[in-house]
């Protein structure tokens, strides 16, 4: 929104539900379920595309893109943080369906990784960072799936 309230869209065609247009004119991109969206610093735009399981980003000049470390990405088991949004201390429970669970570790919405939580399929944890939106990353021998958290 401008500063006379005119809103304008910024990403995503409204047309058409998918997976299209990375690359090119965010304005022409297809996103399925947007969920989330956050600014950083340098102005770029992040938005948690729930329905393809990707966070995507647009730069300043209106382009989108995949992060590079596509963490959105639901392959594995099932990961849950009770509360959400929270403090900053939260439980996390994971059902690994029987996986072994290989790493658990939170990045931000840059692809930082800013912090390593235990191999534990249930844990109290406290993430030592900022508000914000991060990701939870559990890694098992049957894939990978990423949960979001918000911090406030």
């Amino acid at each position: 929104m401008n500063a006379s309230g005119v809103i304008s869209t910024i990403c995503g065609n409204n047309r058409i539900l998918g997976f299209a247009g990375d690359g090119g004119p965010a304005t022409a991109a297809n996103l399925f379920q947007p969920w989330d969206v956050t600014v950083d610093a340098a102005g770029y735009i992040y938005i948690a595309d729930e329905g393809n399981a990707r966070l995507r980003k647009i730069a300043p000049v209106v382009d989108i893109s995949l992060d590079a470390a596509n963490l959105y990405k639901s392959t594995g088991p099932n990961v849950v943080t009770v509360p959400n949004p929270s403090s900053g201390f939260f439980n996390l429970l994971i059902n690994n369906n029987d996986a072994e669970i290989f790493s658990v570790s939170v990045f931000d919405v840059a692809g930082r990784q800013v912090q390593i939580l235990q191999n534990r399929a249930r844990q109290e944890a406290a993430l030592k960072a900022g508000p914000g939106l991060y990701f939870i990353r559990v890694v098992t021998d049957k894939g990978m799936y990423s949960q979001k958290i918000i911090i406030n």
